[in-house]
């Protein structure tokens, strides 16, 4: 029989091996550690964004609070007269509100985003109301959309347009949009 000179280079290798799978490792879990979280955060973010955005228009879609509100009394901005029929007069209120102190009308929203709303109608054209875009100062359409987009958020909600005198007034569907971004 013979017998094989016993070597250490096995054990050195061995040791190498260890250490070099446990560096790895570390660093393979904290690269996925840290690319899910930001996942997890980025997703949140969306859906409080949906959350706020969904609550704003519901709440614009309301009379408000009071019914009859302006800007020194306004509790709760509502647009409409209750029955999904633009309030021109309250949409004016909201307009100037908006131009005087757009933190303020933020916040009276309940929300940290910022903002613009306006018009359309049946064949998409911009209406300009009490303005054509009501938001933060010196953003359209144009360039909110400049945003970046996983940042920004549009919903669309329908209202009624009544136009013209009593005898001859004429009514038509046009599209509220709101957009709100980071």
């Amino acid at each position: 029989m013979t017998s094989f000179p016993k070597s250490n280079k096995a054990q050195v290798w061995y040791s190498d091996f260890i250490l070099g799978l446990a560096i790895f490792l570390l660093i393979f879990l904290l690269a996925l550690k840290l690319t899910t979280e930001n996942f997890i955060l980025a997703r949140s973010d969306i859906d409080e964004m949906a959350f706020v955005s969904k609550y704003i228009s519901d709440s614009l879609m309301t009379e408000g609070i009071p019914v009859y509100w302006d800007a020194d009394d306004v509790v709760k901005i509502g647009l409409t007269n209750g029955n999904n029929e633009l309030n021109i007069t309250k949409l004016d209120h909201f307009s100037n509100m908006t131009d005087t102190n757009f933190e303020a009308t933020k916040s009276l929203l309940g929300t940290k985003y910022d903002f613009i709303i306006f018009f359309k109608d049946i064949s998409n054209n911009t209406l300009d109301l009490a303005s054509s875009y009501i938001g933060k100062p010196g953003v359209d359409e144009e360039s909110v959309y400049l945003q970046n987009p996983d940042e920004l958020l549009t919903v669309s909600r329908y209202l009624v347009l009544k136009k013209g005198e009593e005898e001859n007034k004429t009514a038509e569907i046009i599209e509220m949009r709101l957009v709100i971004w980071k």
